[in-house]
């Protein structure tokens, strides 16, 4: 069963573990090992630091059995920065729960439009949820240029 709450302090290092882990072994379809290393280094996050963004955000979390599996956030302006889940747990509905409850918010909030830049792995699970391409994208880490796309989604 999973459970959901809102970001607390002590989640950061669960959270950036899901972040790497879901990168280096759910977005290597898509990316080679350079760009995953610069996208998502395996060491030398400082977790408190990565994660500081995520409390000024609409941050949420996807717990079970005690275990943080996924997380998302979007800024008020309607980004939405960020949504990973454990590779265990692909495929369970986690990501949508978590991208519509932020988009609720966001309604709430009187934001009409969400933006996200969605990586080559995620452009199908946007597009199913009714995202439409902008544009290509491309983003530099580390010296390293990685590809996305920017979409969105009018709410």
């Amino acid at each position: 069963m999973i459970q959901w709450r809102s970001i607390q302090h002590g989640d950061e290092a669960a959270i950036v573990a899901v972040f790497i882990a879901s990168v280096h072994q759910v977005a290597r379809r898509d990316y080679p090992p350079e760009q995953l290393a610069a996208w998502a280094p395996e060491t030398g996050i400082d977790p408190v630091a990565w994660c500081a963004p995520l409390f000024q955000d609409d941050s949420l979390v996807a717990v079970s059995a005690g275990r943080i599996v996924g997380f998302a956030n979007m800024t008020q302006a309607g980004y939405l920065d960020r949504v990973y889940v454990a590779p265990t747990h692909q495929g369970q509905g986690i990501a949508s729960h978590l991208v519509d409850v932020l988009e609720q918010h966001a309604r709430n909030r009187g934001v009409h439009r969400i933006t996200v830049a969605a990586s080559h792995t995620a452009l199908a699970f946007f597009k199913v949820h009714g995202y439409q391409v902008v544009r290509a994208n491309i983003v530099e880490r580390d010296g390293v240029r990685i590809g996305n796309t920017i979409m969105a989604k009018v709410i």
